[in-house]
């Protein structure tokens, strides 16, 4: 048989820690195998309505996954593929990455807010202010050792 390839996807802290941030995300630390159904949570605990994903990807900036106006109320962003949300609470609002792949290897952020404006028109500023709650995941491809 053929070496496979395996990917672990590693997910980092970047930016301020929880007492800084009333944004968190979570897990803060998670290795995975490329394929395996991983949900990052992001929580907010300022009673805001407006949740939303970004993904920023180097010379792109940020684009839009998936945004919240309320519970049981998402709608897609700029690029919706490959992930998924939930919101059953107010202060949670789960991504999904239903089969991690290298290709989302990128700086991911969550942001929350007391206005509904769609947030991929931010102006730059507010996005840099934003990204300072950040998580980076990484997915990296290593062949399988042959066995034999």
């Amino acid at each position: 048989m053929g070496p496979q390839l395996l990917g672990y996807v590693v997910l980092c802290l970047l930016g301020a820690g929880p007492l800084e941030a009333q944004v968190t995300q979570n897990p803060r630390y998670l290795i995975t195998v490329t394929g395996k159904k991983l949900t990052v949570t992001c929580s907010q605990n300022m009673n805001h309505e407006y949740m939303s994903w970004y993904r920023q990807d180097p010379g792109l900036g940020l684009r839009q996954i998936y945004y919240s106006i309320n519970v049981e109320m998402v709608d897609k962003g700029d690029i919706p593929e490959g992930y998924n949300v939930s919101r059953k609470e107010k202060r949670n609002f789960p991504l999904i990455l239903e089969s991690p792949s290298p290709s989302q290897t990128s700086l991911y952020l969550c942001a929350s807010s007391l206005s509904t404006v769609l947030h991929s028109q931010l102006l730059s500023a507010q996005k840099q202010r934003v990204a300072a709650r950040t998580r980076r995941l990484l997915l990296q491809e290593t062949p399988r050792r042959p066995t034999g």
